[in-house]
């Protein structure tokens, strides 16, 4: 028996040192995001962060990835970044 399929909606967060605190960027899509890997750089200049970027950028520490079925509605796939700021 097939499963009635449900629309899946896509999430990037990122997180600054550690995933435990809010995100300093978050981006909804309805198409997946590429690929993040530990040692990308990523360059934003919307991002909360508290340092000083002038000479800076964020690179991957860590990606996490959480599935969640949100029953009735659509399946959520949330890609949590972990970034650190380092001298360009």
């Amino acid at each position: 028996m097939l499963e009635n399929l449900l629309p899946i909606k896509y999430r990037v967060e990122i997180y600054e040192d550690s995933l435990i605190d809010d995100p300093i960027m978050a981006y909804d899509s309805s198409t997946p995001f590429q690929s993040f890997h530990a040692g990308d750089y990523i360059e934003s200049i919307e991002s909360k962060t508290q340092t000083d970027m002038t000479d800076k950028i964020m690179q991957v520490v860590t990606v996490h990835h959480l599935l969640c079925r949100i029953e009735g509605s659509h399946i959520s796939h949330s890609l949590n970044i972990c970034v650190k700021v380092v001298p360009r």
